[in-house]
């Protein structure tokens, strides 16, 4: 792709002061300066400075995995309809099987919306063993942005990055990275079947749309209710990597 090539060239970096200048971007958080960067892609991917985030450790706290907007579904039914980079999906849609849809039934669904100016890595959210990730990508009838939303408009593609979570804690966790968009690319740099710690990298989003989303079984988190509140009333909560998105037990 013309547009893929592009951004990885240094012809790109031209772009990378105004982006940060129209965004707003606290550049003192990252590794790099403005300067640092070869390519506007390796800006896109930039990485935080140790610490710059702080996690929360408390041992029952699920963690948010990335820098975003959170949107949670608590209750998601197999029959649920919810919207994620404008597509339109349910459970069996989304995750590619019924087996699967069926473990997280009733359980709670959280969508983090990475913007375009937002740190593009997302992080584990647990203490866990990551399983590889399985790649799901197809075709779907796109909605406008409203979770829940009808109006369906032209069929668009993503593909999507779906992680299994061994917890010691509570039941199975699902982590799904979506990328969206024609150059939206995920990179996965963990390593499987590796123990990691919750705020650990797991991976990035290049250049494209993103969302990260967390799937649990049937009673096995309490989300914080300010989050369902906002959800319930149809907006989202701005929220930094590493922040609790639950109550501990």
């Amino acid at each position: 792709h013309v547009i893929g090539w592009y951004y990885s060239s240094r012809l790109s970096r031209r772009h990378i002061q105004p982006f940060i200048k129209h965004y707003h971007i606290d550049m003192s958080e990252y590794q790099q300066p403005a300067a640092g960067y070869a390519t506007f892609n390796d800006f896109f991917a930039r990485t935080l400075k140790p610490g710059a985030r702080a996690i929360n450790q408390a041992p029952h706290v699920i963690a948010s995995p990335a820098d975003s907007k959170v949107f949670v579904v608590p209750n998601v039914s197999t029959d649920t309809i919810f919207s994620i980079k404008a597509q339109h999906f349910d459970l069996k849609k989304f995750l590619g099987t019924a087996a699967l849809a069926d473990t997280f039934a009733g359980g709670t669904m959280m969508i983090f919306r990475l913007a375009p100016a937002d740190y593009h890595w997302f992080h584990f959210p647990v203490d866990c063993t990551p399983a590889a990730p399985i790649t799901i990508s197809g075709l779907f009838e796109s909605v406008n942005q409203t979770v829940f939303a009808a109006g369906i408009n032209p069929l668009t593609n993503n593909e999507r990055h779906l992680i299994m979570l061994k917890t010691q804690t509570g039941g199975p966790v699902a982590m799904i990275a979506v990328g969206a968009m024609v150059v939206g690319k995920i990179i996965q740099t963990y390593t499987p079947n590796t123990e990691c710690r919750k705020g650990d990298p797991a991976g990035y989003f290049a250049l494209g749309g993103s969302t990260v989303v967390l799937l649990f079984a049937k009673n096995t988190v309490m989300p914080l209710q300010s989050f369902v509140q906002h959800s319930l009333q149809g907006y989202e909560t701005a929220i930094q990597m590493g922040e609790a998105v639950t109550n501990g037990k």
